[in-house]
């Protein structure tokens, strides 16, 4: 996140210059969506609620605009709107803002933001806002700590200590399907190769309790390194659930 430019337009949206405003809405729209979508599940809802950030941003006196860390600022302000929008309170009408562009993501934005959405699903709440504060929003663990009342060190940590946890998890999880799928794979009938190497044209061939080895044995393995990944994946996913439980 730019902090001077995002400041910058803050200022100008605090004299109510609508050009500012504008471009503080095309600009940071896609992140305050995201801020949103740490507390709100649903994709509408983040969208409703992004949009009355920046109602509310339009109508916000001057005097209560940020002097210093707007990022942090933005965050706050767009953290207790989402809570606000969960119990159904609203700021003033749309109506009340001046003609803006459509900020709506296209189809593939959507669908980017849920699956990030979904992959942060197995972190409890703190570290699916660090990580999104992080990858999504580009704030340093400075600016983090300072938007979440924390030490800098503390988001460090959580932030390496959650990503580490998801690539386990997920590791796991996709591992242990790409076993079960290949051993199924092999369990399909294959169809006869021609030609097959013969001695004096009879084919050559090892015992049926040879071949029957040879056919069961991969799939066995394959199939048994995909229970023991998904186990791993399972003690994984626990580990989170307990923390996200906390």
């Amino acid at each position: 996140m730019n902090n001077q430019r995002l400041a910058q337009l803050l200022e100008g949206t605090a004299r109510r210059q609508e050009e500012a405003f504008t471009q503080l809405y095309q600009e940071f729209y896609p992140a305050v969506r995201s801020i949103a979508g740490t507390v709100l599940p649903s994709p509408q809802d983040r969208e409703d609620a992004a949009q009355e950030v920046f109602s509310l941003l339009w109508t916000l006196p001057p005097e209560r605009f940020p002097t210093t860390n707007p990022g942090a600022w933005l965050y706050t302000v767009t953290r207790r709107q989402a809570l606000a929008h969960i119990r159904g309170q609203r700021p003033v009408s749309l109506e009340d803002l001046p003609p803006l562009p459509d900020p709506s993501p296209g189809p593939q934005a959507v669908e980017d933001d849920e699956q990030f959405s979904q992959l942060l699903a197995p972190l409890d709440q703190e570290s699916r806002q660090i990580v999104t504060l992080k990858l999504k929003l580009g704030m340093t663990h400075r600016e983090i700590a300072q938007a979440l009342g924390k030490k800098a060190a503390t988001v460090r940590w959580k932030y390496t200590q959650a990503l580490h946890a998801l690539r386990l998890f997920w590791a796991g999880l996709l591992g242990a399907l790409v076993c079960f799928g290949l051993s199924l794979w092999r369990q399909l009938p294959q169809a006869p190769t021609a030609g097959g190497p013969t001695e004096g044209g009879v084919e050559m061939g090892g015992s049926p309790l040879s071949t029957t080895l040879g056919d069961w044995l991969p799939s066995f393995l394959l199939a048994l390194a995909g229970v023991l990944l998904l186990a791993f994946a399972v003690v994984e996913g626990w580990q989170l659930w307990k923390k996200k439980k906390r």
